[in-house]
């Protein structure tokens, strides 16, 4: 019988010593586009949120509380 592994009351992953994981070798160019979706859209959101925080600042009077005359 094979035993699969399992979670303690602690929350501790226990895994049987006879218990060998399949291994998940993807391709090369799996792993690069994978790695170009996650990468552009972190700059994507990056570059968003910058913009976005920088035309608040420069519209709003925000950088001036007081207003002179």
């Amino acid at each position: 019988m094979m035993h699969i592994p399992t979670v303690n009351a602690v929350g501790v992953l226990e895994t049987p010593e006879n218990f060998e994981r399949a291994p998940r070798d993807y391709p090369l160019a799996t792993r690069l586009l994978a790695a170009s979706i996650l990468g552009s859209f972190s700059i994507v959101m990056l570059w968003t949120g910058a913009l976005s925080l920088a035309r608040y600042c420069l519209t709003s009077d925000a950088g001036a509380p007081f207003l002179f005359g």
